[in-house]
């Protein structure tokens, strides 16, 4: 198990940012997994009221000192998340994805042939 992971996943368009989600995999994390140094975009920023580019420097300088991304439900329609876990990709970190077959929250490896399937780069060219 590698040291410090990131949390990947959709912020704009959910009600409050989605930051609930974040906080509970963050704790999931932590209590379950037992990582000690999980980065959650949800804290990184004092503000919400940045461009959006502003937060995605920030949260890709933090994702590129960590060993694994975990990435929330609907990360593959969010375009910070797919260029999140694009990055991960292309720099060899593991990729975990929540568990579809479970009731709880459980990640999964995801494997490179899935991931690259349900991988959308329409969505970072175009928006």
């Amino acid at each position: 198990m590698g040291n410090k992971v990131y949390i990947a996943g959709p912020m704009s368009g959910y009600e409050e940012f989605n930051f609930p989600a974040f906080n509970r995999v963050e704790e999931l994390l932590r209590g379950t997994y037992g990582y000690k140094h999980v980065i959650n975009p949800a804290k990184l920023h004092p503000t919400t009221d940045l461009p959006w580019v502003e937060f995605l420097k920030r949260d890709l300088r933090e994702l590129t000192t960590c060993d694994a991304v975990f990435l929330l439900e609907g990360w593959e329609k969010s375009r910070g998340a797919t260029l999140e876990a694009f990055v991960a990709y292309i720099l060899g970190l593991r990729l975990y994805k929540i568990s579809p077959m479970c009731y709880n929250e459980q990640f999964e490896l995801y494997e490179p042939e899935e991931f690259l399937a349900d991988l959308n780069l329409d969505l970072l060219v175009r928006g």
